[in-house]
């Protein structure tokens, strides 16, 4: 009877019919306008932007680490913008988190969204800062993976943040030079590689994208969003 019990196939409930039914249709979009489209990074993303949700686990920060043109940002960043709580961040200064003014309207990221997920469609941006910034921030995004923020002017006035945050940069291989820089930030960003594939290949895939940019976006958006 055991054995029996053990070879017995498992039922699966509507619930996951659903969800492999949605991202099936997910699936088949991507590998249909993308060439090689890596599928298991996009659910590598979801599952850190569903831990944002999730309090028993700690933040998860992920750089999405491929050469310009390899699709990280139109697969991996774009379609996760209609997932809920995301604000997207194209540059960073040492005040974008926090201004430093209390009772200021613009207090800062921070303040703003409180808890949640930010995607960086460019965080190799950060990299052509003065290093002097670039430690600053380093220091500023360990508290903030830690859950707390406090900044200091020279006006001597202050302000602070608690919360969680979820981070998804898309990156370019020239952040490897910066191994002083990532050390900095220990080890709180993990790494997906996303990988550039045979040129000419990619280059044909891309040629069906002419005139139909907008229709792949949208649709990737809400097939994503569905999934999710």
């Amino acid at each position: 009877m055991t054995d029996a019990l053990l070879t017995t196939p498992r039922i699966a409930s509507p619930y996951e019919i659903i969800a492999l039914d949605k991202w099936s249709s997910l699936s088949t979009f991507s590998h249909q306008w993308f060439f090689k489209p890596d599928m298991m990074a996009i659910k590598i993303i979801m599952i850190c932007i569903a831990a944002q949700f999730d309090p028993r686990s700690e933040p998860i920060w992920m750089f999405l680490n491929g050469p310009s043109g390899s699709g990280k940002t139109a697969m991996g960043i774009n379609p996760m913008m209609g997932l809920p709580n995301i604000t997207t961040v194209d540059s960073l200064t040492v005040h974008t988190f926090l201004s430093g003014y209390i009772g200021s309207p613009n207090a800062g990221l921070l303040k703003e969204i409180g808890s949640g997920t930010i995607l960086f469609p460019d965080f190799t941006t950060f990299l052509s800062l003065r290093e002097e910034s670039r430690r600053e921030l380093a220091g500023q995004l360990r508290r903030v993976f830690d859950g707390k923020l406090d900044t200091k002017n020279g006006a001597k006035t202050s302000d602070s943040w608690a919360g969680k945050i979820t981070i998804i940069a898309a990156v370019t291989p020239i952040i490897e030079r910066y191994w002083a820089l990532l050390r900095e930030m220990g080890d709180r960003f993990l790494q997906v590689r996303w990988p550039r594939h045979h040129g000419p290949s990619v280059a044909a895939a891309s040629r069906k994208h002419q005139g139909r940019e907008k229709f792949i976006a949208d649709n990737l958006l809400s097939k994503t969003t569905d999934f999710f």
